[in-house]
């Protein structure tokens, strides 16, 4: 009742010809991307590339369809969509030009060396350059936020197209679904700059020379290893580790690590339990072992943090005798790269590939915490009521489910109800009404 059934569609494999009877499904499409985004990212992540590759594929030629959709809404109508996405010192403009209701071209730009601008000054820059040379500016120009040199920006528009020029950030409608499909097209373009830029080998060896350099290593650190820790409101602590050999991504030895010993929201504390449970299994592995093998030492350790987080991280270093290991904490804020027992941050050059292969670690290690994040607190959300319920057991649950149809409709129920349902009797029934009271 609230939208396509989707029962015996496999997610394991979503046929061409599934794909084009879901696009006739209007209105749905964005359920459908949704969910072969999702797998997409699990087939990614499983390391099963050729699958994954598939599946983006698939959700390219949706968004293509959802894209050419959302531009019937725009009949008659001149406007031109600016798209962005920032990663690192790297932003993307994705622009669609609309010119009668249809898109006269979708062209996506690289603003490279913004790391020293905010996003508001980056996307500025690229507007003021951008149409001091089109040959087409419409009477209306759509961006993803607002611009403090909007009404600057509003009459060198205006004096370029030799008539009024709006502005605007859309709120709502096809005007804000353009936006944000314009957005996710730049960041994937992001995305796949940064593999380009990981497989250009001189690129990744200079990158390890500078960060060699600024942190005094005896060489180039061939096995880097970078930690996040994910939580919101201080639910579901994970952790994440990801490996970089020789500057590239080593994605079947990333690890990710479920807080157990840490309550609420310490940031501090998970960094440390994630550091001890991972170096104490190569600490304790057989030596020459296939285990020690699969945990062995890197040659540095980056945290996602600052000064705090990397004084948390070496103490617990120094516990397990991992007194020579060098690491080092790269704060957001302003890309400072700290270590320990010093007071001032090191500040790589913007333009350091040094910095920009921190960052790549940094922002995967952030990506790959998220993800698993996400799934934990998904799994929570699908968790029935009666999950947790002494003797309730399979049979049980699927007899009140039968009955009641879904966990919600079961905790309006009476006793009575409960007790009336075959296999349950009045004891249960009153034990259960007592736990979803609770």
């Amino acid at each position: 009742g609230e939208g396509p059934c989707f029962e015996g569609v496999s997610r394991d494999d979503y046929g061409a010809e599934i794909v084009e009877v879901l696009l006739f499904l209007e209105g749905h499409q964005e359920q459908v991307s949704s969910a072969l985004r999702y797998d997409m990212e699990a087939a990614a992540e499983a390391l099963e590339f050729e699958r994954a590759a598939a599946l983006r594929d698939k959700v390219r030629a949706i968004e293509r369809t959802m894209e050419s959709q959302k531009m019937a809404g725009f009949a008659k109508r001149n406007l031109d969509v600016l798209g962005y996405a920032r990663s690192g010192k790297e932003a993307a403009v994705q622009l669609f030009a609309i010119r009668d209701g249809k898109t006269l071209s979708r062209d996506i730009f690289v603003l490279e060396n913004v790391a020293e601008d905010t996003d508001e000054e980056a996307l500025t820059s690229f507007i003021k350059q951008y149409y001091a040379r089109a040959g087409s500016i419409p009477p209306r120009v759509l961006v993803p936020f607002t611009l403090a040199e909007a009404h600057e920006l509003t009459e060198f528009l205006e004096l370029r197209a030799a008539r009024k020029v709006a502005i605007a950030v859309p709120q709502r409608g096809e005007g804000r679904k353009l936006m944000l499909l314009a957005g996710r097209n730049a960041a994937e373009t992001l995305e796949r700059e940064q593999v380009r830029w990981l497989a250009d080998q001189g690129k990744t060896d200079r990158a390890l020379g500078e960060l060699a350099e600024a942190l005094a290593l005896p060489g180039p650190p061939a096995r880097i290893e970078c930690y996040d820790i994910s939580t919101i409101q201080g639910t579901h602590s994970v952790g994440s580790m990801v490996v970089f050999e020789d500057g590239q991504p080593r994605t079947g030895e990333y690890r990710r690590f479920r807080i157990k010993g840490v309550q609420g929201q310490d940031d501090f504390a998970s960094h440390q339990e994630v550091l001890r449970r991972r170096f104490r299994r190569a600490l304790d592995a057989e030596e020459g072992g296939a285990e020690q093998l699969r945990w062995r030492l890197p040659d540095l350790v980056i945290i996602d943090g600052g000064k705090g987080q990397v004084s948390a991280a070496r103490e617990m270093l120094d516990e397990l005798g991992l007194h020579d290991l060098p690491m080092a904490g790269l704060a957001k804020e302003r890309e400072e790269l700290f270590t320990p027992g010093q007071r001032q941050p090191i500040v790589l050059p913007a333009t350091s590939q040094a910095l920009y292969l921190l960052q790549r670690l940094r922002d995967e290690a952030h990506r790959f915490a998220i993800t698993y994040h996400r799934q934990l607190r998904a799994k929570a959300a699908t968790r029935s009521a009666l999950d947790d319920l002494a003797g309730v057991g399979p049979a049980r649950k699927r007899a009140l489910l039968r009955v009641f149809g879904s966990s919600r409709a079961l905790k309006r129920a009476t006793t009575d109800e409960i007790a009336a349902v075959p296999g349950i009797g009045r004891g249960l029934a009153e034990r259960i009404r007592e736990h979803l009271d609770s």
